[in-house]
Order: C-alpha cells, then sequence, then structure tokens
C-alpha cells in the first residue's frame, strides 16, 4: 500500500493550527538548496534517506518522485493558510531550473518520412527519435543488443538528408540496388524436374500426375528464392499492431496461410485489435464472422491441400528410387560434371583431388590433416570455398559414388512443413544401384578406405585415464599406433623431454607413464 501525506513535508497540525515542523522545514529548505546547486532528484532522495528525517511515519525510504513534489508545491510560498518556507526568488530559480531539464523538443513535421526510414548504421536495426537526454534530440537503435546512440538537432539532420538527395539527384549512378542472389535450386526439386523430364519423354502421359508435378516444380523453386523483404509478414502485423492497417486483403485462405494452427492464432490477434482479414475467393471477412467454424474448415481444407501435394510428390521421388534413377546434384559433388547428353562425366581436375584424397588417407594421413594439406595448397571445394572442414573429407571418403555406384534414400523429409530431414536409419527402404556412371575411384581402393575408417573409428583406449572404453585415432607422427611396449605390450607414446642441454623427444610405455616403475 502506498501511504501518503495528509498535511505537506515541512508542517504539522498543533492546536487546530498548521505550523512548520522544525526539522523538516530546514529539510525543505536544504532541497531547494541543493537542486539549485545541481543535485538531481536521485541524488537528493539518496542523501535524504541517509538522514534521520522521514517522508512520514511509514517508512524513512525517499524516492525522487517525494522531491519532485516538494519542489512544486506552491504551498511553501504562504499560500491556501500555509506559512512560508522559501523564498520567492529560490522557488522561481528551481522551476526555472526544471524547465531547463525537462524541456521537451517534439518532433518536426518534416522529421515524419526519415523517422519511418531510419535505419541503425551498425546492426542495420530500426532507430527510434526521443529527446530524454536533457531535451536533446537523439536518435535510439531499437535493438536490445546493438543499443547505438546518435545525438544530432534535427535542423543539422534535415540538412544531411537534403545534401545526400542532391547529390543522388546530380550523380543517380550512385544509387545501386545490391546483386540478386542466386538461388541454389534444393533436392526437392532437382527431383521432381527430373522427373517431369523424364514423363515429357514417355509416350503414355498422365495428365493428372503431370499437373501435380508442375504445381509441386513451381512451388519447390518459389521456396528456394531470396527475401528481397525480409520479415515483411512481421512487419505488416507490426503495422497492425500500430494501428497503421485497418484490413488485410488476401487472394485466397491457401495464401494466407497452410498451417491450420497458425493462421487461426494470426486471426485472432488481429481481430482483437479490430482488424479484419478478407478472403476474396471465399468472401469472408474475419471482423463479420459468427463463429470460426467456416474459417476452420477452409484453413484445414488449404492444408490438407498441401500435404496431399507433398505426398504425391514423396510418392514420385520413392518410385523413382524403386526404379533405380538417381539425382545427381553437381554443385557439390566433387570430381563430375553435367555432361552433354545430361549424364555425370568426369571432371580430370576435380578427379585428381578426389584421388588425392583417397591415397593421402591409405598413407595413413588424417582427416585434418588431409584437409590442412588442402587449404595449404589453394585447392577449392565444389562449392568454390577455401574452407576444408573435416565433415566434407569424411563423405567424400564414404561416398560410394565414386566408384560408380548409388545409394538412394539416405535421408527422408521427417516434416511436410517445417521441410526437416532427417537420416533414414531403417524407417524407409533403400535401394543401391550399381555401375550407373563412370567410377574414379577402383572397388579395391574404396574397400580398403572403409576398412581404415572402420578400424580408426573402433580402436580401443590405450590409456586408463579415459571416460570411455573407446580410443582416438592419431596420425600426426610416422610411429604412431605402431611402436608397442615388449614387456607389457601397451602402445608407445610421443614425449618431449627438457633437459639443460635442450629438449630430446623420445618414445615411451603409456602404462610406465600413467602408472610408473610398479
Amino acid at each position: 500500500m502506498a501511504w501518503q501525506r495528509k498535511t505537506p513535508f515541512g508542517y504539522m497540525v498543533q492546536g487546530g493550527e498548521t505550523v512548520p515542523c522544525p526539522a523538516e522545514a530546514d529539510a525543505v529548505q536544504g532541497i531547494f538548496a541543493r537542486y539549485l546547486a545541481g543535485a538531481s532528484y536521485g541524488r537528493i532522495a539518496e542523501e535524504m534517506s541517509r538522514g534521520n528525517i522521514p517522508y512520514h511515519q511509514h517508512t524513512r525510504q525517499w524516492n525522487k518522485h517525494m522531491v519532485k513534489r516538494i519542489l512544486e508545491n506552491e504551498k511553501y510560498l504562504g499560500t491556501g493558510g500555509y506559512p512560508r518556507l522559501v523564498s520567492d526568488e529560490d522557488f522561481l530559480a528551481v522551476q526555472l531550473q526544471r524547465e531547463d531539464k525537462t524541456d521537451y523538443a517534439p518532433c518536426p513535421a518534416g522529421l515524419g518520412p526519415i523517422r519511418e526510414k531510419a535505419v541503425c548504421a551498425v546492426c542495420g536495426s530500426r532507430i527510434t527519435r526521443d529527446t530524454k537526454a536533457n531535451g536533446r534530440p537523439r536518435w535510439v537503435c531499437s535493438s536490445a543488443d546493438c543499443g547505438a546512440v546518435v545525438y544530432i538537432d534535427d535542423g543539422a539532420l534535415h540538412k544531411q538528408v537534403n545534401q545526400a538527395l542532391l547529390r543522388l539527384a546530380d550523380a543517380p549512378n550512385l544509387l545501386t540496388q545490391p546483386p540478386t542472389p542466386e538461388a541454389a535450386p534444393s533436392t526437392d526439386a532437382l527431383r521432381i524436374q527430373n522427373e517431369l523430364n523424364v514423363c515429357f519423354n514417355r509416350s503414355d502421359i498422365n495428365h493428372d500426375y503431370m499437373k501435380t508435378l508442375i504445381f509441386a516444380a513451381a512451388a519447390e523453386q518459389y521456396a528456394v528464392l531470396p527475401d528481397l523483404t525480409p520479415a515483411h509478414d512481421i512487419e505488416m502485423l507490426r503495422d497492425c499492431d500500430r494501428g497503421k492497417i485497418d484490413l488485410i486483403i488476401t487472394k485466397s485462405v491457401s495464401r494466407f496461410g497452410r498451417n491450420t494452427l497458425d493462421g487461426l492464432d494470426t486471426v485472432r490477434k488481429l481481430k482483437r485489435k479490430g482488424i479484419g482479414v478478407y478472403f476474396e475467393k471465399e468472401n469472408v471477412n474475419t471482423l463479420y464472422m459468427d463463429n470460426e467454424m467456416i474459417l476452420t474448415f477452409m484453413m484445414s481444407q488449404a492444408q490438407a491441400e498441401s500435404e496431399s501435394l507433398a505426398t504425391s510428390v514423396q510418392w514420385g521421388h520413392r518410385k523413382n528410387f524403386r526404379d533405380g534413377k538417381v539425382y545427381y546434384h553437381y554443385a557439390s559433388f566433387l570430381g563430375y560434371r553435367k555432361g552433354p547428353d545430361g549424364l555425370p562425366e568426369i571432371d580430370p581436375d576435380e578427379a585428381a583431388i578426389v584421388r588425392r584424397i583417397f591415397s593421402r588417407y591409405l598413407l595413413g594421413q588424417s582427416v585434418r590433416q588431409i584437409c590442412r594439406d588442402l587449404m595449404a595448397d589453394g585447392v577449392k571445394t565444389a562449392q568454390g570455398s577455401d574452407s576444408w572442414y573435416d565433415s566434407v573429407v569424411r563423405k567424400m571418403l564414404q561416398n560410394e559414388k565414386y566408384i560408380g555406384d548409388a545409394l538412394l534414400q539416405k535421408t527422408y523429409m521427417a516434416d511436410l512443413f517445417t521441410h526437416e530431414q532427417r537420416k533414414n536409419m531403417g524407417e524407409l527402404p533403400q535401394y543401391y544401384v550399381h555401375e550407373c556412371h563412370p567410377a574414379i575411384i577402383d572397388r579395391d581402393t574404396f574397400q580398403r578406405v572403409q576398412e581404415e575408417l572402420a578400424r580408426c573409428s573402433s580402436l580401443r583406449k590405450t590409456s586408463s585415464k579415459t571416460k570411455t572404453e573407446l580410443g582416438k585415432y592419431c596420425g600426426k607422427y610416422v610411429l604412431s599406433e605402431l611402436l608397442v611396449c615388449g614387456e607389457c605390450g601397451s602402445p608407445y607414446r610421443r614425449v618431449v623431454w627438457s633437459r639443460p642441454e635442450g629438449k630430446r623427444i623420445v618414445w615411451r610405455c603409456i602404462n610406465r607413464l600413467e602408472h610408473g616403475k610398479k
């Protein structure tokens, strides 16, 4: 409960009359003097809390609002039957000083377009104008992670904007649009396109199935297009919160959303703000609906259509897998390129890199060493990157396509709406196609690489201090895992001895290093 004084601070009732309270009256005069000396509300409140004079009987703690009420109270001038505690000169000086500190500079009308388009130069988030810093206009980044602040007068800002516009008018070529990044086709888009090519070459064409594939291909190609207006939908909802939008018009329910739960949730939020959504095809306005049954049914129907289309596409893919049709993604397939007949052919330059990786691994180099050597020689990946990672090289060493075979349906789509891809661990059948394209690596070399990979991943621990029973392969030194102790059979470990004459490299028994002579 917030307790309020019935008698202003500095006064007390004695004998039915309001008289000054000596201790509080001195405190009032001290507050006026401290404020004129430059102290803030908060600093004065802290000093009063450390004193022995409470603001009222229920608490000794002061805050800045109590100080503010004292400084603006005209009763201390002797009005309303209260005795005078402060002179007219001091009270007037305090009010003038308070006006200077709390002066508000309203936003000029000409800054409206600038406020709508202004973004932070540091992080790109929206930047807003306020005048909380002693009346000085400032622009504050809305991002909590950035928080950049720029102090600039409205006149100076207008001048800089006008100068920038004049420079653009004189040299329009300065205003350039950033290049649109090319969107790489997704795996599903390539599969649908290949299926369409196969269907076009057939004598018996299933028109319904072809129509389904065409719509599916268009949907997949549209899904990977770059978003030139990021968070457009979120910005539209923010405009709804700001009261800039009264009605949203969309072609149909399926264009508004194909997820029933998300669509209904958005419609309910907009309806609570008095904003309707009008669906032209269904002739439905959410503001005038008595219940949500009709809208729920239509959104469920749109979701069902989306699920049916995705199911048809999945069926086509799995049928192609059963028929042994192989899809090639040349953008991420090092060693091959698309030939004139549409089939893969060996790229001699990239094939040399593949053979180098396989041979280096069989010579005893670790995956990390291979990556380090490739980056040192300036060799690029299939996608043109200078950085090689362990996972990339390891997948290449395990890729059966380099011996001319192909394992189909390694992954599958777990969710139709999130398009989450999962590794096929037996949930769906897999199909192995033999000799479907030219081989870069012979089968004997590939088999020996698989055996070496299995051996390195199944090594037993050599140290008793490890937490698991599995060991770790080390190919850093030539003698690693080759030297064993003749007494106990434990592997040798490379260690460095520091001696006065210098460092010396020796190989010692791991068992001796960890447990000593015993």
